[in-house]
């Protein structure tokens, strides 16, 4: 999860609910798609979105570059780790970012359950589409990422919700938080990433 191993930015993110206070009725579950409040809500019987889709609230239509943007950045994830990982856009705007993948028998640790390294690469992942998809910009590394673990899952889907919180001159934080599909908080981290695609005087 070195920052210098991700400067394509295919990196993750949700609201923290045990840092910020956010309370199961409302925070980022519904823009998680996995509780039953609304957003990307889903049953047993409901078929997953093959298309990402983009959140209509407070949402600029895409422009034509941004479109072409995501289908190229779709074309790269699709032979890079985050297509190894089986992570797929679910929904996105220009402030907050889903992304899900199925759990997997060889995404599980020994002990049986969801490698806590898919947790954070996930996390990782969503968060950096999110801030490439924000400020159109593909050369970012992340320079730090703090986990937190709460609960495990051995199959199922898994959601990761991004968020930015700052951004700086040359460097964007965000926070990002992992709901199983019954909308139970898997995870959650934050992280800062460096933009070097920009150039400053500083």
């Amino acid at each position: 999860m070195d920052g210098k191993d991700e400067v394509t930015g295919l990196n993750g993110m949700g609201g923290m609910e045990g840092a910020d206070g956010m309370s199961g009725n409302g925070g980022m579950e519904g823009v998680a798609g996995v509780s039953g409040g609304g957003g990307m809500s889903r049953n047993e019987d409901a078929q997953p979105a093959q298309q990402p889709t983009q959140s209509a609230a407070g949402a600029n239509p895409a422009s034509a570059d941004l479109a072409e943007k995501l289908e190229r950045w779709e074309e790269l994830g699709r032979k890079s780790f985050w297509g190894y990982l089986g992570c797929r856009l679910e929904q996105w705007n220009d402030r907050q970012v889903t992304a899900s993948l199925e759990i997997r028998p060889e995404l599980l640790n020994l002990g049986g359950i969801l490698h806590g390294g898919v947790h954070a690469s996930l996390i990782d992942s969503t968060m950096g589409m999110l801030i490439m998809i924000a400020l159109g910009e593909e050369n970012i590394v992340t320079t730090n990422l703090n986990m937190h673990f709460l609960a495990s899952r051995s199959e199922g889907r898994v959601y990761a919700t991004a968020e930015i919180v700052h951004r700086a001159r040359r460097t964007v934080t965000a926070e990002a938080i992992v709901r199983a599909e019954d909308g139970e908080r898997l995870a959650f981290g934050t992280a800062t990433f460096l933009l070097v695609g920009q150039k400053t005087n500083a």
